[in-house]
């Protein structure tokens, strides 16, 4: 599975993409978006009634998040890919789902790990985190509280995508870089 966060959402099985409105709605959809964002970790039932339901859960938010969990699982055709943990959930990390923004990061940070390398390193892997990146972070969530952190954080690692990414390209040509 594969599923892009930066963008507008969406979600590919085996290569093909999966009709959104297969998920049942809007919110199956921001639950999975939520769960993808914290790929790995459980995410308990209070967090996401409050970020399906800011300010006004349903008379039953456990049963609903059920439901909407169940969607998920159906739409993606996998119930393993949603795991239920200790009063929650969790999107099953590892090799068989890949999640755009953690794929974006983990280049950013390789190439910021790379700063003593030779620029050409630091290049390739600041050019791969920009192959990823597809536009706006959670674009449907923009001013959902629950997305706040995770937006930023994105939007940043995106400056910083592009400014080692110009460093290094300067380095590369045999340029000096900026003064800062």
């Amino acid at each position: 599975f594969r599923i892009r966060l930066l963008g507008r959402c969406a979600v590919e099985r085996d290569g093909q993409g999966v009709a959104l409105a297969s998920f049942g709605g809007r919110l199956a959809r921001r639950l999975l978006r939520l769960l993808a964002l914290q790929r790995g970790a459980l995410v308990v039932k209070e967090q996401i009634a409050d970020a399906l339901w800011p300010g006004s859960p349903p008379a039953d938010p456990a049963g609903n998040i059920e439901v909407l969990v169940s969607r998920i699982r159906r739409a993606m055709g996998d119930r393993a890919l949603v795991r239920t943990g200790p009063g929650g959930y969790a999107l099953a990390d590892g090799d068989r789902c890949w999640v755009d923004a953690e794929a974006f990061l983990s280049a950013v940070q390789a190439g910021q790990a790379a700063r003593t390398a030779r620029p050409a390193e630091r290049l390739a892997s600041f050019r791969a985190a920009l192959g990823i990146w597809r536009g706006e972070p959670l674009p449907e969530d923009t001013y959902a509280d629950w997305a706040q952190a995770g937006r930023r954080l994105l939007s940043l690692a995106y400056l910083d995508a592009l400014d080692g990414a110009a460093t290094a390209a300067l380095e590369t040509a045999g340029a000096a870089p900026p003064a800062r």
